[in-house]
C-alpha cells in the first residue's frame, strides 16, 4: 500500500502502515511511474544479456556437434567394417555347428520315433484286452442289475397295491373329508368343520359333530 495524502499533518495512522509513503498523491505516482519504468529497463537488459549469451552459446555447440558427428561418422565406419568382418566369420562358424547338429538331431528323431511306435503298439494291445474285460464286465453287472430291480419292483408293486386307500378301507378303515373334500387328519379339525363325509369302501355317509368347536384348541 502507498500513501500520498497531502495533509498539514506530517504523519498519519495509514502513512504508518503503508508499504511507502509519499507527501502528495502525484509523488505516488511519480515513484510507481519511475518504478516501472526502472524494472522494464532493467528487464529489457536483462533479457538482451540472455539472449547473447544463449546465441553465444548456441554457436559453440553447434561446432562441437558438427566435430562431434564427424568424429561418430569415423568411428563408425570403422567400427561396421570390423563387425562386417567379425560378422561373416561368425555366421561361418554358425554354419557348420547348425549342419552337425541338424544331423545329429535327425538321428536321435529317427530312434525316438522308433521307440515310441513300439511302446504305443504294445500299450494299445494292452488297451484292447483292458476293454474287452471291462465290457464283459459291464455286461455281466448289467444283467444282475437288471434282475435285480425287476424283482425290487415287483415287491413294490404288490405292496402299493396291498396299502392302497381301497385295499385299506376293506380292512375296516375309513377316510373323513369336511364338505369341501379335505382330509380331515384329526379330533380338532373334525370339530371345527362340524359337517363331515365319512368315506367307506363301498360309499360315504355324511354326518354331523355335535360336539362343540372348542375356542383354545388349535
Amino acid at each position: 500500500m502507498f500513501t500520498g495524502i497531502g495533509h498539514e499533518r506530517d504523519n498519519t495512522i495509514l502513512d504508518e502502515v503503508a508499504h511507502r509513503r509519499c507527501d502528495t498523491p502525484s509523488k505516488v505516482i511519480g515513484w510507481i511511474n519511475g518504478t516501472i519504468y526502472t524494472n522494464a529497463s532493467s528487464a529489457i537488459e536483462n533479457m538482451l544479456s540472455i539472449l547473447k549469451t544463449t546465441g553465444d552459446a548456441i554457436s559453440i555447440d553447434e561446432r562441437n556437434i558438427e566435430l562431434y558427428r564427424r568424429q561418430i561418422e569415423a568411428s563408425g565406419k570403422q567400427t561396421l567394417t570390423t563387425a562386417q568382418h567379425d560378422l561373416e566369420r561368425f555366421m561361418d562358424q554358425i554354419r557348420h555347428q547348425a549342419q552337425g547338429q541338424m544331423l545329429t538331431a535327425e538321428h536321435e528323431i529317427a530312434r525316438h520315433l522308433e521307440e515310441i511306435r513300439h511302446v504305443s503298439l504294445r500299450q494299445i494291445g494292452e488297451l484292447d484286452q483292458g476293454i474287452e474285460n471291462l465290457w464283459a464286465l459291464i455286461a455281466h453287472l448289467g444283467v444282475q442289475r437288471i434282475s435285480e430291480a425287476e424283482q425290487a419292483i415287483e415287491a413294490f408293486a404288490w405292496e402299493i397295491l396291498g396299502l392302497g386307500p381301497q385295499a385299506t378301507m376293506k380292512r375296516g378303515f375309513a377316510l373323513v373329508h369336511d364338505i369341501e373334500g379335505k382330509t380331515v387328519t384329526s379330533a380338532t379339525k373334525a370339530r371345527r368343520a362340524q359337517d363331515l363325509d365319512v368315506e367307506f369302501h363301498d360309499g360315504s355317509v355324511r354326518v354331523k359333530v355335535n360336539e362343540p368347536s372348542r375356542g383354545n384348541e388349535p
